[in-house]
Protein backbone atom coordinates (compact mmCIF):
# COMPACT_ATOMS: atom_id res chain seq x y z
CA UNK A 1 0.00 0.00 0.00
CA UNK A 2 1.56 3.61 -1.16
CA UNK A 3 2.20 5.49 1.62
CA UNK A 4 -1.30 8.35 0.83
CA UNK A 5 -3.32 4.94 0.60
CA UNK A 6 -2.29 4.03 4.24
CA UNK A 7 -3.13 7.78 5.54
CA UNK A 8 -6.59 7.61 3.66
CA UNK A 9 -7.31 4.09 5.46
CA UNK A 10 -5.85 5.44 8.41
CA UNK A 11 -8.14 8.90 8.89
CA UNK A 12 -10.76 6.28 7.74
CA UNK A 13 -10.72 4.13 10.70
CA UNK A 14 -9.76 7.59 12.80
CA UNK A 15 -13.29 8.87 11.66
CA UNK A 16 -14.98 5.42 12.66
CA UNK A 17 -13.65 5.68 15.85
CA UNK A 18 -14.19 9.36 16.61
CA UNK A 19 -17.86 9.37 15.76
CA UNK A 20 -21.52 9.06 17.03
CA UNK A 21 -24.65 8.65 14.94
CA UNK A 22 -22.24 9.75 11.73
CA UNK A 23 -21.00 12.39 13.13
CA UNK A 24 -17.75 13.09 14.30
CA UNK A 25 -17.19 13.49 18.26
CA UNK A 26 -13.53 15.20 17.08
CA UNK A 27 -12.89 17.96 15.52
CA UNK A 28 -10.95 16.76 11.80
CA UNK A 29 -7.88 18.62 12.83
CA UNK A 30 -7.30 16.23 15.80
CA UNK A 31 -6.92 14.03 13.53
CA UNK A 32 -3.15 14.96 12.64
CA UNK A 33 -2.62 15.68 16.18
CA UNK A 34 -3.40 11.94 17.66
CA UNK A 35 -1.20 10.28 14.89
CA UNK A 36 2.16 12.69 15.42
CA UNK A 37 1.34 12.54 19.63
CA UNK A 38 1.30 8.53 19.32
CA UNK A 39 2.75 7.42 16.14
CA UNK A 40 5.58 9.97 15.32
CA UNK A 41 6.66 12.02 12.04
CA UNK A 42 4.29 12.24 9.85
CA UNK A 43 6.40 12.47 6.68
CA UNK A 44 7.16 8.57 7.54
CA UNK A 45 5.24 5.53 6.00
CA UNK A 46 6.34 3.83 9.47
CA UNK A 47 4.58 6.31 11.21
CA UNK A 48 0.91 5.74 9.18
CA UNK A 49 1.56 1.89 9.43
CA UNK A 50 1.62 1.81 13.35
CA UNK A 51 -1.00 3.94 13.38
CA UNK A 52 -3.31 1.40 10.84
CA UNK A 53 -1.98 -1.63 13.40
CA UNK A 54 -3.17 0.61 16.34
CA UNK A 55 -7.00 1.64 14.94
CA UNK A 56 -6.96 -1.63 13.33
CA UNK A 57 -6.35 -3.27 16.64
CA UNK A 58 -8.75 -0.95 18.22
CA UNK A 59 -11.63 -1.86 15.78
CA UNK A 60 -11.25 -5.57 16.28
CA UNK A 61 -11.15 -5.67 19.93
CA UNK A 62 -13.75 -3.26 20.21
CA UNK A 63 -16.15 -5.02 17.27
CA UNK A 64 -15.27 -8.55 18.56
CA UNK A 65 -18.80 -10.16 19.57
CA UNK A 66 -17.26 -13.75 18.83
CA UNK A 67 -14.05 -14.84 19.69
CA UNK A 68 -14.83 -18.04 16.78
CA UNK A 69 -15.55 -15.19 14.67
CA UNK A 70 -12.49 -13.45 15.58
CA UNK A 71 -10.40 -16.79 14.57
CA UNK A 72 -12.26 -17.46 11.59
CA UNK A 73 -12.63 -14.15 9.85
CA UNK A 74 -11.35 -11.25 11.74
CA UNK A 75 -7.57 -12.78 12.37
CA UNK A 76 -7.73 -14.98 9.38
CA UNK A 77 -5.74 -12.68 7.10
CA UNK A 78 -5.82 -14.07 3.74
CA UNK A 79 -2.75 -13.12 1.00
CA UNK A 80 -5.89 -11.17 -1.18
CA UNK A 81 -6.85 -9.70 1.57
CA UNK A 82 -5.74 -5.20 1.70
CA UNK A 83 -4.41 -5.34 5.02
CA UNK A 84 -2.43 -8.90 4.30
CA UNK A 85 1.42 -7.12 4.59
CA UNK A 86 0.82 -5.82 7.58
CA UNK A 87 -0.82 -8.78 9.41
CA UNK A 88 1.56 -8.87 11.59
CA UNK A 89 2.06 -5.38 12.85
CA UNK A 90 -2.23 -5.19 13.42
CA UNK A 91 -1.68 -8.86 15.95
CA UNK A 92 0.89 -7.07 17.84
CA UNK A 93 -1.48 -4.30 18.87
CA UNK A 94 -4.14 -6.17 18.77
CA UNK A 95 -1.92 -8.76 21.64
CA UNK A 96 -1.55 -5.36 24.10
CA UNK A 97 -4.89 -5.94 25.06
CA UNK A 98 -4.95 -7.46 28.57
CA UNK A 99 -7.69 -9.97 27.40
CA UNK A 100 -6.53 -10.65 23.77
CA UNK A 101 -5.12 -14.36 24.19
CA UNK A 102 -8.09 -15.28 26.11
CA UNK A 103 -10.15 -14.24 23.03
CA UNK A 104 -8.14 -16.27 21.03
CA UNK A 105 -8.11 -19.35 23.09
CA UNK A 106 -11.55 -19.16 23.42
CA UNK A 107 -12.39 -18.76 19.84
CA UNK A 108 -9.93 -22.08 19.01
CA UNK A 109 -11.33 -24.00 21.87
CA UNK A 110 -14.87 -23.27 19.93
CA UNK A 111 -13.68 -24.66 17.07
CA UNK A 112 -11.46 -27.49 18.02
CA UNK A 113 -13.35 -28.47 21.28
CA UNK A 114 -17.25 -27.59 20.62
CA UNK A 115 -16.26 -28.76 16.99
CA UNK A 116 -16.39 -26.39 14.83
CA UNK A 117 -16.33 -27.57 10.79
CA UNK A 118 -13.71 -28.36 8.50
CA UNK A 119 -13.52 -25.24 6.69
CA UNK A 120 -13.33 -23.23 10.06
CA UNK A 121 -10.70 -25.38 11.34
CA UNK A 122 -8.89 -24.98 8.33
CA UNK A 123 -8.83 -20.95 8.62
CA UNK A 124 -7.25 -21.76 12.33
CA UNK A 125 -4.06 -22.46 10.92
CA UNK A 126 -3.80 -18.65 9.31
CA UNK A 127 -3.83 -17.59 13.35
CA UNK A 128 -1.48 -20.24 14.77
CA UNK A 129 0.61 -19.58 12.20
CA UNK A 130 0.90 -15.69 12.80
CA UNK A 131 0.84 -16.35 16.41
CA UNK A 132 3.92 -18.98 16.40
CA UNK A 133 5.78 -15.69 14.97
CA UNK A 134 5.67 -13.32 17.81
CA UNK A 135 8.03 -13.18 20.75
CA UNK A 136 7.12 -13.13 24.21
CA UNK A 137 4.50 -15.72 23.75
CA UNK A 138 5.43 -19.24 24.71
CA UNK A 139 5.18 -21.93 21.50
CA UNK A 140 3.23 -24.36 23.20
CA UNK A 141 1.12 -22.58 26.42
CA UNK A 142 0.09 -19.39 24.54
CA UNK A 143 1.20 -17.67 27.96
CA UNK A 144 3.63 -14.59 27.33
CA UNK A 145 6.95 -15.60 28.73
CA UNK A 146 7.11 -12.58 31.17
CA UNK A 147 3.99 -12.59 33.29
CA UNK A 148 2.42 -8.95 33.17
CA UNK A 149 1.89 -6.77 36.47
CA UNK A 150 -1.42 -5.00 37.61
CA UNK A 151 -1.50 -1.93 39.25
CA UNK A 152 -3.82 -1.47 42.19
CA UNK A 153 -4.94 1.47 41.12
Amino acid sequence: MKIYQLKEHVLSQWKSLHSWCGQLTSPIEQFGLDIRKQFGDRRYKVTWIRALAYYQAQRIYESCIDSTLLITHTLNFRPQDRLYAYRNEILDAFLQYEDSLELIKQGLENLYVDGGTAQDTESAHGILKLLETREGLGARSGQRDKPRVLSAA
